[in-house]
């Protein structure tokens, strides 16, 4: 059974830990004590992610969170049943109710087998944690417990990231006709690429392009040779990288400049059947608890590296994703609540 009261004291718990990536590892050991409790085996991986497992008989389900959040720490209030924290929504409820959930299952028997997947490091830049852990694993579905508002997101898009450098020829300010201004070369680069058309989805909506970064110059009075900018590309189904990056360079041709994917991780654009006996198993679980709702992220998540690695995956957690990263962070209890009872009746034999 479900006890709103343990896991309102757990919630608080973590929430009063700064958790920052990097600095993830009170809250780790915290939580590893707790799935130790639960009944499961616990490991930390060489990248600090905490994995555990209880065997049951029926197919491996990963549920999967992160357990750092982005900076600011502002302590914990409350109000009533709702909690406001740096990290309540992203996502240390997700983490709070699979723990609960689990505790709540223990000496129970289980249709599914649970591998819990808490990674470190997913708010920072090239995270690759779930990435890798997918690829190891044997599971046959994927929960990602990042914040829905408790609505079953069945994709989203992908995410890459693009570096251009524009190249123009320096010069002294004074005499800046002897030179090639690369800010305004970058200018006219920028305006192409605005331009792009982007592939629609019926579902999962259109590819976006938008440069998020740039830098140029050396010193005040020196006309700049070189200016960089960083492209966020979110990808839509049937997109790969490599056709992203070929659509760059077309647009940039006949300017002197480079162009290339920034290494690390990408996540693909993915969209998981409604059909699934996985999904379909989730969804009758949410209908004794909440109202039925599909969806797609707007954000990428981790869910991508799941489905590349071969694991249907979903997106379904607590929390309103429009609070995530900003100073009014907050998260009812009870709807954490109405998560862990789903995952219990999604887990448990029938």
């Amino acid at each position: 059974m479900i006890s709103k009261q343990r896991l309102r004291r757990r919630l608080k718990e973590l929430l009063g830990i700064r958790s920052e990536s990097g600095s993830e590892g009170e809250v780790r050991e915290l939580l590893k004590a707790w799935l130790e409790e639960a009944g499961l085996r616990t490991e930390v991986d060489e990248q600090g992610n905490l994995i555990a497992r209880r065997k049951a008989e029926g197919e491996g389900v990963v549920l999967n969170g992160h357990l750092d959040t982005v900076p600011g720490h502002y302590g914990v209030a409350e109000q009533g049943d709702v909690l406001m924290a740096r990290g309540a929504v992203d996502m240390k409820a997700g983490l709070a109710g699979i723990v609960e959930t689990l505790h709540a299952l223990r000496g129970e028997k289980l249709r599914y087998s649970p591998e819990v997947h808490f990674v470190a490091g997913e708010e920072a830049p090239q995270a690759s944690g779930s990435a890798m852990l997918a690829r190891r694993c044997a599971a046959g579905f994927a929960i990602v417990a990042e914040p829905t508002s408790l609505a079953l997101h069945l994709g989203q898009r992908g995410r890459l990231t693009i570096r251009v450098a524009v190249r123009g020829r320096a010069a002294h300010a004074s005499r800046a006709e002897l030179g090639r201004n690369a800010i305004y070369l970058a200018m006219d680069a920028i305006e192409r690429l605005r331009l792009l058309p982007m592939r629609e989805h019926p579902s999962l909506g259109s590819a976006s392009l938008e440069v998020t970064e740039i830098s140029a110059g050396t010193a005040a009075n020196v006309v700049p040779e070189v200016c960089t900018f960083t492209i966020d590309r979110r990808l839509t189904l049937g997109e790969t990288p490599e056709q992203a990056l070929r659509q760059v360079h077309t647009a940039l041709a006949g300017l002197d400049y480079e162009a290339k994917l920034v290494n690390g991780e990408h996540s693909g654009a993915f969209l998981t059947e409604k059909e699934s006996p996985f999904v379909k198993a989730l969804a009758e679980a949410i209908s004794k608890h909440a109202e039925l709702r599909y969806g797609v992220s707007r954000a990428t998540t981790d869910a991508s590296y799941y489905h590349s690695a071969g694991i249907p995956a979903v997106i379904f957690g607590p929390g309103d994703a429009r609070l995530a990263h900003t100073r009014e962070e907050r998260i009812d209890i009870n709807e954490v609540v109405a998560f862990c009872n789903i995952l219990v009746d999604f887990l448990r034999r029938r």
